[in-house]
C-alpha cells in the first residue's frame, strides 16, 4: 500500500535530495522541514515555473501553504480534500496534515516531467563551457574579433529561454546556410526560429531542449576546430575551409535519425568458402555500383604476405540481397586480390576457357583433347592436377602465360591480366625470413604443396586458400536483406576502401541500387556502359544514343567521369527537377547541401508505392531519356556550343578549360525544362534578338563555383530562371508536355527562392 513517507522518499530521490530522520514523525507524517528542503532543492534545479519566495515561504510551521505553493510552482491541480488542519486545542497543537492523494500526485508529476531535470544545473555548465570554447574559435570564421561572452545572459537560465540570445553573437557559424532571427521577439519565438534554423526538434519539455542545444554546440565546437585546424595548420584557403565546413555538416545530418535495429551475422569464414561462393556464383564480386578493382600487383602482394604471415584482415562487409547472393558493401578490393591469387577469380576461369580450344590444337595427347575444360583451366591457374595431366601438355600458368601459341599474347589480353588474372609474389617479398624465402617470386600454382609455420603449426599453403579448415579464417559482416537504403548509407559512411573515403555518390549507387531512378541515374551517368542490360534489362539499348549524347555534354564541359562524376551530375540534375526541398519548421525556404537534396530525392522515391515514384521504367524512363538526349543535343549543337565555350565567363574560377559543375548544372536542367515544353534553345538561337539577348546575358554571368549551399540555390534559382526566359519558357507559360515531372514545376519554386533572395 501507498503511503506518504514512501512518496516522499521516492520524491526526494528524483530530486537528488538525501532523506533524512527528520523528514518523517510518528504515523508516517511529513514534516514541515521536508517541504523546506524539497523547495530549495526545486529552486537550486531551476526547473519550476518561478522560483518559490522563501521571505513568506518559510513563515510559520502549517504545511498546508507551503505544499500548495510547491504544486502551484510546479504545476499540478491540488484539491482541498488533500489536507485539513487540527481545531485549536487540540492535542495536534493547531497543526496541519497533507495526506495522501498530495504525494501520490507529487510523485506522477515528478516521474513523468521532472525524473530527467534534475540535472538541468549540470546542463547549464556544460552549455556555459561549451559557449566559452566556441566563442574565441569563432572568430577566424566570423571575422570578427569583438565577439564577447557574456554569462550574464544565463542569470534566469530554467526559468526560460532569455539565454538563447547567448547564440547572437556566433550565429553565422552554428550552421550552414542559416536564416536570421528576430532577436528582438518573445523567448519563445526566438527559441522556436532557432530550432528550425538549425534543424532540431523541439521538445516536449525545458530540458530536452537544452539537451539539444548542448549536443548541436558540441558538434559546432568540434566543426570550427576542424576549421581553425585546416586554416592555420594546413594552410588550406579560407573559401576551402568553409567549403569542407559545410560538406562536413552534410555528413552529420545525413546521419541523423533512429538507427534502427540491423539483421546482420557475424562469423569468420575459410577463404575456400569466399572462392566456393565466387565459383557457384553466389558472390557479386564487382557489383555495377562500386568501382573497380583498382590495387595494382605490390598492394595485392602486401595482402597475399599478410595472409601467410598470419596478420588477421579487416572485416569484409557483404549485403546478403533477395536472391541470396552477397554483395560486397567493402572489402572488394582484398576479395579480388586474394583470389586473383588463386586463380579462383571468375572472370580469369572464363577467360582461360576460351584459350582452351587453343591449347588442345598444339597437343598429340588424347587424354588432354578429351579433358574438361574447367579441369585443365584448374590445373592451369592454380597448379591442382587430380589427372596428373603431363606438364609438358598442360604447362602451369608460369610457363603457360608466356607460350606464343596460347598464352597471354594480344594486348587486350595483357590488359585482361594486369586486373583479372593471377600473379607472383615480390622477389624480395620475404627476404631475411629463411623459412619464408623460398616463396620469393613464385605464382600460387608453385607453392601450393610448400609447408608454413601458422598458428603454431606446420600447413601447407593449399589448406590455407583451398581447405574449409580454420588454420586461417577472415572476419565477416553479413548484413540481412531487411537492411533500409539510409542503413546502408550508414554501413557505408563507416567503412573505407583502400583508405579512401567513398564519395556521396558511391553510397547513393549502392544505397539505392533497387529502385528505377538510381537505375536511370547510373545508365545516364554511364557507370559500367558495358554492362548497361545488367542495369536497365530490356531497355537499355533503346536509351543508350541518350546516355551517349549526355556523356558528349559533359565532355565537352571539360568533365572527367572519375569516380563516377557524370552519375552525380545526373542524380542532380533529377533532384533539381523533381525535389522541391521542404520548407523549414518556421516556414522559411531550405537550402540543402548538393548531397542533401540528391539523397533527399533519392529517399522520397524509395519511400513512394511503386505506382507513384517519378521515375519508373513502366512510366517515362524511354520518355526522360530522350529529353535529356535532345536536351544534350541542344547543347552540344554548333551554335550552341561555339556561344557556351568561347565565352569565359562560363568556366571555372580556376581559369582551366573546365566548366563550372554549377554551370554545367544549370545549362543541362534549363535545356531539359524547355524540350518538356518542346522548345528547342538550339533552333532559338537562329532570332537574332535571341542570340544577342543569351550573349549579352553570358557575358554578365560569372560562374559561382563551389559555394555554400544557400547561394548555390540563388544560382541555380536565377540562371536556370534566366536562360529558360531568354528562350520563351517562364512559370507562367510552362506546360510539362510529356508529364514527366508529376505536376511540379521547378520554376515556380524558383520564383519563390528569387523573391526571397533580396529579403
Amino acid at each position: 500500500m501507498v503511503n506518504k513517507v514512501d512518496s516522499a522518499k521516492q520524491i526526494s530521490e528524483i530530486f537528488n535530495l538525501e532523506w533524512k530522520e527528520e523528514f518523517s514523525a510518528v504515523g508516517s507524517t511529513i514534516t514541515t522541514i521536508w517541504f523546506e528542503n524539497i523547495a530549495t532543492r526545486l529552486n537550486d534545479l531551476q526547473i519550476l515555473n518561478a522560483r518559490i519566495n522563501f521571505d513568506a515561504f518559510i513563515e510559520g510551521k502549517n504545511k498546508i501553504p507551503k505544499a500548495k505553493e510547491i504544486a502551484k510552482k510546479t504545476g499540478f491541480e491540488v484539491k482541498e480534500e488533500w489536507f485539513s488542519t487540527s481545531k485549536p486545542g487540540s492535542t495536534s497543537n493547531g497543526g496541519s496534515t497533507v495526506k495522501t492523494p498530495y504525494f501520490v500526485e507529487f510523485l506522477i508529476l515528478s516521474k513523468n516531467n521532472f525524473k530527467d531535470k534534475s540535472s538541468i544545473k549540470e546542463i547549464k555548465s556544460e552549455i556555459i563551457e561549451t559557449l566559452e570554447e566556441i566563442y574565441p574559435n569563432s572568430i577566424l570564421f566570423l571575422e570578427n574579433e569583438e565577439i564577447q561572452f557574456e554569462e550574464s545572459d544565463f542569470s534566469n537560465y530554467g526559468l526560460n529561454y532569455n539565454w538563447l540570445r547567448s547564440l547572437r553573437p556566433i550565429w553565422g557559424c552554428l550552421y550552414p546556410n542559416i536564416g536570421e532571427v528576430e532577436w528582438n521577439q518573445s523567448d519563445i519565438e526566438v527559441r522556436n526560429q532557432i530550432f528550425a534554423e538549425l534543424s532540431l526538434d523541439q521538445g516536449p519539455t525545458y530540458l530536452e531542449d537544452a539537451l539539444a542545444i548542448m549536443d548541436h554546440l558540441n558538434l559546432v565546437a568540434f566543426q570550427l576546430e576542424q576549421f581553425n585546424s585546416n586554416l592555420e595548420i594546413h594552410e588550406i584557403t579560407k573559401r576551402k575551409c568553409k567549403f569542407l565546413w559545410e560538406e562536413s555538416w552534410d555528413e552529420i545530418d545525413a546521419s541523423k535519425g533512429v538507427f534502427e535495429p540491423i539483421v546482420a551475422t557475424t562469423k569468420t569464414l575459410p577463404i575456400a568458402t569466399i572462392a566456393t561462393w565466387a565459383k557457384e556464383g553466389k558472390l557479386d564480386i564487382d557489383p555495377i555500383y562500386q568501382r573497380d578493382f583498382v590495387w595494382n600487383d605490390s598492394a595485392c602482394r602486401k595482402l597475399i604476405n599478410s595472409i601467410l604471415m598470419g596478420v588477421p584482415l579487416p572485416s569484409i562487409i557483404l549485403y546478403e540481397d533477395q536472391n541470396g547472393t552477397y554483395q560486397i558493401i567493402d572489402g572488394k578490393q582484398r576479395i579480388t586480390s586474394i583470389l586473383r591469387f588463386m586463380g579462383a577469380l571468375p572472370e580469369a576461369t572464363g577467360f582461360l576457357k576460351k584459350k582452351m580450344t587453343s591449347l588442345k590444337l598444339v597437343t598429340n595427347n588424347e587424354m588432354v583433347k578429351n579433358a574438361d575444360d574447367s579441369v585443365l583451366v584448374e590445373v592451369i591457374l592454380t597448379g591442382n592436377n587430380p589427372l596428373n595431366l603431363p606438364k609438358k601438355d598442360v604447362p602451369k600458368y608460369k610457363q603457360w602465360k608466356t607460350n606464343k601459341e596460347f598464352g597471354i599474347i594480344s594486348d587486350e589480353d595483357k590488359l585482361f591480366a594486369k586486373k583479372k588474372l593471377p600473379f607472383n609474389l615480390g622477389t624480395k617479398e620475404f627476404d631475411g625470413l629463411s623459412e619464408f624465402e623460398k616463396l620469393n617470386g613464385k605464382f600460387y600454382h608453385e607453392i601450393r604443396d610448400e609447408e608454413i609455420q601458422l598458428g603454431g603449426k606446420k600447413t601447407k599453403i593449399s589448406q590455407v586458400f583451398e581447405v574449409q579448415d580454420d588454420v586461417y579464417e577472415i572476419p565477416m559482416i553479413i548484413y540481412d536483406e531487411s537492411t533500409k537504403p539510409y542503413q546502408i548509407r550508414r554501413v557505408f559512411n563507416r567503412y573505407n576502401t583502400q583508405g579512401q573515403k567513398l564519395n556521396p555518390t558511391e553510397i547513393n549507387n549502392a544505397a539505392y541500387q533497387s529502385i528505377d531512378a538510381m537505375k536511370f541515374t547510373m545508365a545516364m551517368g554511364r557507370i559500367r556502359p558495358s554492362r548497361g542490360d545488367e542495369i536497365l534489362p530490356g531497355i537499355y539499348h533503346e536509351i543508350e544514343s541518350d546516355c551517349k549524347k549526355l556523356e558528349s555534354f559533359f565532355k565537352n564541359c571539360q568533365e572527367s567521369n572519375n569516380r563516377f562524376q557524370y552519375a552525380k551530375l545526373t542524380s542532380w540534375i533529377l533532384a533539381l527537377l523533381y525535389r522541391q526541398p521542404p520548407k523549414k519548421a518556421n516556414g522559411a525556404i531550405n537550402y540543402p547541401s548538393t548531397s542533401g537534396i540528391i539523397q533527399q530525392f533519392f529517399d522520397n522515391e524509395m519511400s513512394l508505392e511503386v505506382h507513384r515514384r517519378a521515375i519508373q521504367k513502366e512510366k517515362n524512363i524511354l520518355k526522360l531519356a530522350e529529353i535529356f538526349g535532345r536536351a544534350s543535343d541542344s547543347l552540344l549543337g554548333e551554335l550552341m556550343s561555339d556561344v557556351l565555350n568561347q565565352n569565359p565567363y562560363w568556366r571555372s574560377k580556376k581559369g582551366d578549360d573546365k566548366w563550372a559543375q554549377l554551370s554545367i548544372v544549370s545549362m543541362a536542367a534549363a535545356s531539359i525544362i524547355c524540350h518538356s515544353n518542346d522548345v528547342n534553345p538550339e533552333e532559338k538561337l537562329d532570332d537574332d534578338e535571341i542570340y544577342e539577348a543569351f550573349i549579352e546575358y553570358l557575358e554578365n554571368h560569372e560562374p559561382l563555383d563551389k559555394q555554400q549551399s544557400r547561394k548555390q540555390w540563388e544560382y541555380f534559382a536565377k540562371t536556370i530562371t534566366e536562360v529558360c526566359n531568354i528562350f520563351g519558357v517562364d512559370k507562367g507559360n510552362y506546360e510539362d508536355k510529356y508529364d514527366l515531372f508529376n505536376k511540379y514545376s521547378v520554376l515556380d519554386y524558383f520564383a519563390d527562392v528569387i523573391e526571397n533572395i533580396d529579403v
